[in-house]
């Protein structure tokens, strides 16, 4: 019998989160949260709803922020505790986001709705600029030399970090790509929306964290 390939990292990376039960407590929790926001609105523009709270990590603050802003947000959550490399080499962690709002999308180099949001997201950082707005990739379960390659093919200049493991993601309890979520100033997670976002959409995420 020839020998099997082994499983992909993105492939193993589904697996195991469906055999979570942390991660369909949080997909139920998007799916609610979707149901009770009106995704759909005007002519169809999916709105960012309320962040659910992502998956917590042992030791991580998992209490509700009491200091969010009054951007239209139900409930804002710390975001979880993470250190990623960048292309560059250089550390990001959730701490050093801090400072600055913060558009953070789980992301493929292979997933079309991703790939298609991206050019929204390269806009979004030529537009605020690094000092008004970080805009943040993170990749799932890709070697950097794929990421890499992906970034300078298309000229993208937004941070791109490497989640190879899918830990951070596991974290986040991210079920799928495109996953966004957007963050104030404070570190907190102010909505979440899984899926590709209308420009409508992501343009209201950015007024309601950026003002």
């Amino acid at each position: 019998m020839p020998p099997t390939s082994p499983a992909s990292p993105s492939k193993d990376f589904r697996t195991r989160l469906r055999a979570s039960k942390l991660a369909t407590v949080t997909v139920l929790g998007f799916l609610v949260l979707a149901l009770g926001a009106a995704l759909i609105v005007g002519n169809g523009t999916s709105a960012p709803q309320a962040a659910p709270r992502p998956a917590s990590t042992p030791g991580a603050s998992s209490s509700r922020s009491s200091d969010s802003r009054d951007s239209g947000a139900e409930q804002a959550y710390p975001m979880p505790d993470f250190a990623l490399a960048s292309l560059e080499g250089a550390e990001v962690s959730a701490d050093s986001l801090k400072g600055t709002p913060t558009w953070l999308v789980f992301s493929e180099t292979w997933c079309s709705p991703c790939t298609m949001q991206m050019p929204d997201m390269q806009a979004a950082a030529e537009k605020y600029g690094p000092d008004k707005l970080q805009v943040v990739a993170v990749f799932i379960g890709e070697d950097r030399r794929t990421v890499a390659d992906f970034i300078e093919d298309n000229g993208y200049t937004f941070t791109s970090l490497l989640d190879s493991a899918t830990s951070v993601a596991s974290r986040f309890g991210v079920m799928g790509t495109p996953t966004n979520f957007f963050a104030d100033s404070d570190g907190n997670l102010l909505y979440g929306a899984p899926g590709m976002l209308t420009s409508e959409a992501i343009d209201q995420a950015l007024t309601a964290i950026t003002e």
